[in-house]
C-alpha cells in the first residue's frame, strides 16, 4: 500500500474516532457505534467492490471478511506493541524513583 493511502487511512481512522467519542459524549454506547461503524464499513466495502450496482457473493463476502480480519489483527498487534511500551514506561518510571536519591540531578 502506498505511503499516501496509509496516510489516508490514519487520517479518516482518526476522524472516525472522533465521532464516535462525540457520539459516547452524547450518550450512545460503545457497542452501538461499533455496530454503526462495521455496518457503515460493510456498506462501504460492497460499495468499493463493486459500484453501486449489484451485491457481494458468497466469495466476495469471504475475501472481504479476511480483509478485516488482517486489519482486526494488526490493530490487535499495535495495541499490543502500545502497551508494552507504556508498561515499560512505567517500569522504567518506578525504578527510577526507587533508585533516585534526591540531590541526584
Amino acid at each position: 500500500m502506498a505511503e499516501n493511502d496509509e496516510k489516508a487511512i490514519y487520517e479518516n481512522t482518526q476522524r472516525f474516532l472522533q465521532l464516535a467519542n462525540e457520539l459516547i459524549k452524547a450518550g450512545a454506547t460503545p457497542r452501538s457505534i461499533s455496530s454503526a461503524i462495521m455496518t457503515a464499513s460493510c456498506v462501504c466495502a460492497t460499495q468499493a467492490a463493486l459500484g453501486n450496482a449489484g451485491n457481494l457473493n458468497e466469495a466476495g463476502i469471504n475475501t472481504i471478511s479476511d480483509i478485516y480480519k488482517k486489519r482486526l489483527t494488526v490493530v490487535q498487534e499495535r495495541r499490543k506493541t502500545a502497551q508494552a511500551r507504556a508498561k515499560d514506561a512505567r517500569i522504567k518510571k518506578t525504578i527510577e524513583e526507587i533508585v533516585s536519591f534526591p540531590g541526584d540531578d
